[in-house]
């Protein structure tokens, strides 16, 4: 190596190592006086918090699309939109915000790959700092996100996928948006969702469970799992239903799978396939509707 090359080499290390120096010199002072010095805040239990605002950000946001590996999913109203992001490292996932979609991939392949060449943002080597400094800890906790959606947003599509892990939706009265939910392996839970709505729900491995008040439509495919329901009026709803490998216990009593009815005053549609496990449809009792 020449001797230009080797000088050079000393320089740069000698550089790195004091921005380095210096990055933990000011992690230290602002904690010690309470500065938020990275993007996600550290709460009292130790999880990292990121929080994505749509007003602070000026995000006019029709479409959320989560592709996600092993994390926690929980979606409810809120008199604000935002995006929690929990125990997620940074440099470990993908953000993007372009043709009004909100998107977030934290599985490595190509296209997350390519986005992010596209939509990287460096924001600073310090943001990496908060984690190296307990980045055994941190391995430990477990990923979520928590999604808050104000009503009078116009949030049109809301699509999540996850490879393992449990996805809640609560209940929602977001006018019109239509929700698609894909789980590898974990349980999904449905609240009561608004008219006009339809959800698609498939699930590999896990429980299915929903309160079915006035959605339009809900399609349910189950790999190895039990689908249950909640139904207002159930008895003048339309159904599509087969449990290959199971039973149907509609409102108490086994009937023949698959079934199938229609009613002309019908509000709700359900179409649900389940290949191992059963079929539960209950009445939703009028103590759990939501105005």
């Amino acid at each position: 190596m020449r001797p230009a090359s080797v000088i050079f080499l000393v320089i740069s290390v000698i550089i790195m190592a004091a921005g380095l120096g210096l990055c933990f010199f000011a992690q230290n002072k602002a904690e010690d006086e309470g500065i938020q010095l990275f993007e996600s805040e550290t709460a009292d239990s130790g999880d990292t918090v990121e929080t994505i605002d749509f007003a602070e950000e000026e995000l006019e946001i029709g479409r959320i699309a989560l592709t996600l590996s092993n994390c926690e999913v929980n979606v409810s109203m809120g008199d604000r939109s935002y995006v929690e992001l929990v125990n997620f490292e940074t440099g470990h996932y993908v953000r993007g915000t372009s043709n009004q979609t909100l998107s977030i991939d934290d599985t490595i392949n190509v296209r997350s790959i390519l986005g992010f060449a596209q939509n990287a943002e460096f924001k600073g080597i310090r943001q990496y700092l908060q984690y190296y400094s307990s980045s055994r800890d941190k391995a430990e906790r477990e990923k979520k996100i928590n999604v808050y959606i104000n009503p009078q947003d116009n949030l049109k599509i809301f699509e999540i996928s996850v490879k393992n892990g449990s996805v809640t939706l609560g209940d929602l009265s977001v006018k019109s948006a239509d929700y698609k939910i894909t789980v590898g392996s974990g349980d999904v839970t449905v609240g009561s969702i608004s008219k006009s709505s339809s959800v698609e729900i498939s699930v590999d491995s896990g429980n299915v469970s929903a309160a079915v008040r006035t959605v339009q439509h809900m399609l349910v495919t189950v790999g190895h799992g039990d689908f249950s329901a909640e139904v207002l009026s159930p008895e003048n709803q339309n159904y599509k239903l087969n449990a290959e490998d199971g039973s149907i216990n509609y409102l108490g009593s086994e009937i023949p799978s698959p079934h199938e009815e229609t009613h002309p005053i019908a509000s709700t549609s359900i179409d649900a396939e389940v290949w191992h496990g059963d079929i539960i449809i209950t009445a939703l009792q009028a103590a759990k509707e939501v105005d």
